[in-house]
């Protein structure tokens, strides 16, 4: 184990112009060497005691110093330090058996940024987070033979891992800038921030046999991941402007080698025997923007942090391997993007002549990296969601916009302008390879012989928009308020997708294609909704309010990518709904644009009153009109009248067994004029008795009224 130590905390600055001490850099983890001899034999039983592990870490950054004046200038956060190389070779023989106990462990991670100072003054500068530093690099081979028994007890656990950037602080003052979320640490990185954060590579050989017993114990578990970026600031004060999210980092190059020495068996659930990841860090979200509105007042949100991208990961395997649980893929290799970071809310708010309010937009999501699988080696899965090759590259999605919210009043005039951020676009998946000459057999349900994916990421939403305005005045007064939902990103695309199978494959589960390949394009972002409300009041003078409101546009969505698919080998289904060839390319949807809305207009909200009144008297007229004929009126067209007596004239309904005095049917025909009788057939409703410009008038003389 090699430690670096933090970086020291830097002092505040006070004064006129104040500038606060940037923390120290944290200190760099050493390289870390390590072999066991074909004679060693190491034995474990507790809880996370492993037979092998080897950890260095980088220290995290010393905290930025505040700084408080006229004019307050905070510093950075200092950066953290590398995490160190590892390299570890055994040939002997490693047993554990308690719960997180792994045969190797081997975790390189690089330090996480210092915080920033915060600052405060007439003119405040936020000050910036510091910036995390790479994972170093990974190297382990084992010869000998491994055995777990424990949940979480994998056999062989290789991770480089990129310290995250420092959090950004705030400022407040009556002009405020946020300051930026710390990204990597190095000079370089700093000037190419698209560089930073990364975690190192990692290179696995095994040629040896490895066993796993328990629940999430994998055979072989490699990964490369990137660090997030800091967050940016958020400021208060007059003019105020969010800090950016800082840039995710980069998953480095993974590679899996097992060799036709080399054995893989795990027994337990959710255990693939090999599992190789490259992920990218997600981006950092960014600083909000608060102003207290008085006279002319702006507020702009900051951007986010772009995403990560996923590096290239590859395995190759030339032996037998075998998974015994439910949700163990044999082999599984992929690549991810980290997801792009949200922008910033904007809010303006008090007494303002005129008003801005714009949010901040999203960053980009991180592309997925080249996988690449090649087997040679007989693979076995027995239970359900046990595929034989799991191959995939994904992008993620686009970071969503910040919103603009701005509500003021101000006398005569007033004048608000609220703009949602734009959300921005998904990460594309990468190139997906897949070469198998071995044999293939799986046995549960949703299990596939090979499934090979490229699938990009969706675009970030739209920031929505609401604007108030109110000005009053004896005899003039003029309002305006302009909303603009920000516009949805576009989907990423997904990309070529080429699998050449040339050993036979056996599928037997519902749902269990011997071969699916597909590529995936994202859905587009759904733009953001916009709201408006102006009003304008006079004494005695005229007044004029405007409103506008209009949403955001909704993302295009992403393309789906070539998918090239060659057998020369026999493949078996024997379950519903399982395809021997499956193979698509799909398209991704367009996102939805936003919706505008004028709130609070009260000629339309007296329209909209009158008419729901007039709808709810239609209704109500034509839902008593209905009672009355279900509760005894009938339709005497559809039934048949018997008189009993001279003057007890009544009639039946067929059917309803209800009885009516001839004289009271009368007075109910006699309501019905020639107008509502065109009224009800133009409605839909049943025919009523006495709307039958034949027979109508006949009935009614028959029971003693006049015509209407």
């Amino acid at each position: 184990m090699s430690i670096g130590g933090d970086g020291g905390n830097a002092g505040a600055g006070a004064g006129a112009a104040a500038t606060g001490g940037t923390g120290g850099a944290g200190g760099v983890g050493g390289a870390i060497e390590i072999v066991i001899g074909t004679g060693g034999r190491i034995t474990t039983a507790g809880i996370e005691a492993h037979a092998v592990a080897a950890l260095s870490r980088g220290a995290r950054g010393g905290v930025g110093g505040n700084a408080s004046g006229f004019f307050g200038d905070a510093a950075g956060g200092g950066a953290g330090g590398d995490g160190g190389a590892i390299d570890i070779e055994s040939l002997g023989t490693l047993v554990t058996s308690g719960r997180d106990a792994m045969g190797i462990s081997a975790l390189s991670v690089g330090g996480s940024g210092g915080y920033g100072g915060s600052s405060g003054g007439v003119i405040a500068i936020g000050g910036s987070g510091g910036g995390g530093s790479d994972g170093g690099r990974i190297d382990v081979v084992h010869g000998g033979t491994i055995t777990t028994g424990g949940d979480g007890g994998h056999g062989i656990f290789a991770s480089s891992i990129g310290g995250d950037g420092g959090l950004a602080a705030g400022a407040a003052g009556l002009v405020a800038f946020g300051a930026r979320g710390g990204g990597d640490g190095t000079l370089a990185c700093l000037l190419q921030p698209a560089g930073c954060n990364n975690g190192g590579t990692v290179t696995v050989i095994n040629r040896g046999a490895i066993r796993t017993g328990g629940d999430l114990a994998l055979g072989i578990l490699a990964q490369s991941i990137g660090g997030g970026g800091g967050a940016g600031s958020s400021q208060a004060g007059w003019l105020t402007i969010g800090g950016f999210g800082g840039e995710g980092g980069d998953g480095r190059a993974v590679t899996i080698t097992n060799e036709s020495t080399g054995t893989i068996v795990t027994t337990g659930d959710q255990a693939p025997a090999m599992l190789a990841q490259s992920v990218g860090g997600g981006g950092g979200f960014a600083g909000n923007a608060d102003s207290i509105a008085v006279g002319v007042t702006a507020a702009i949100g900051g951007d986010g942090g772009n995403g990560g991208n996923g590096g290239r990961v590859e395995i190759v395997n030339h032996a037998a391997l075998a998974t015994k649980g439910y949700d163990s893929p044999i082999i599984q290799a992929q690549s991810i993007g980290g997801g792009g970071g949200n922008g910033g809310d904007a809010t303006t708010e008090g007494l303002a002549l005129f008003t801005v309010a714009v949010g901040g937009s999203g960053s980009a999501g991180g592309d997925g990296g080249l996988v690449t699988v090649r087997n040679r080696g007989a693979l076995a899965g027995d239970l359900d969601r046990s595929s034989g090759i799991v191959a995939q590259s994904i992008g993620r999605g686009g970071g969503t916009g910040g919103s603009g919210y701005t509500a003021t009043v101000f006398p005569v005039v007033d004048i608000g302008i609220a703009v949602g951020g734009r959300g921005d676009g998904g990460g594309s998946g990468g190139r997906v390879e897949v070469e198998n000459w071995g044999a293939i057999s799986v046995a549960g349900d949703d299990s596939r012989g090979i499934f090979a994916q490229s699938i990009g990421g969706g675009g970030g939403m739209g920031g929505s928009a609401v604007a108030y305005t109110l000005s009053g005045g004896p005899k003039i007064s003029f309002s305006a308020s302009v909303a603009v939902g920000g516009a949805g990103g576009s989907g990423g695309n997904g990309s070529l997708v080429t699998v050449g199978n040339h050993g036979r494959i056996n599928a037997y589960g519902d749902a269990g294609h011997g071969i699916q390949a597909q590529s995936v394009g994202g859905g587009g972002g759904v733009g953001g909704d916009a709201s408006a409300s102006a009003t304008a009041i006079t004494v005695t003078g005229s007044s004029i309010a405007l409103t506008v409101a209009v949403g955001g546009s909704g993302g295009a969505g992403g393309h789906g990518g070539s998918v090239d698919v060659t057998n020369t080998a026999a493949v078996t289904t024997l379950g519903a709904r399982a395809h021997a060839i499956f193979a698509q390319s799909v398209g991704g949807g367009g996102g939805e644009g936003g919706a505008g809305r004028r709130i609070g207009d009260p000629a339309q909200c007296a329209r909209r009153d009158a008419g729901q009144v007039r709808a709810q008297d239609r209704c109500q007229s034509l839902q008593d009109r209905h009672a009355h004929l279900r509760q005894g009126a009938g339709n005497p067209d559809r039934g048949r009248r018997r008189r009993r007596g001279r003057c007890g004239r009544e009639w039946r309904h067929r059917g309803s067994g209800q009885q009516r005095c001839a004289d009271d049917r009368s007075l109910w025909f006699a309501r019905h004029s020639r107008a509502e009788c065109r009224r009800w057939r133009r409605i839909g409703g049943p025919r009523l008795f006495g709307c039958d410009r034949n027979s109508a008038d006949r009935r009614v003389r028959r029971f003693g009224r006049g015509r209407r």
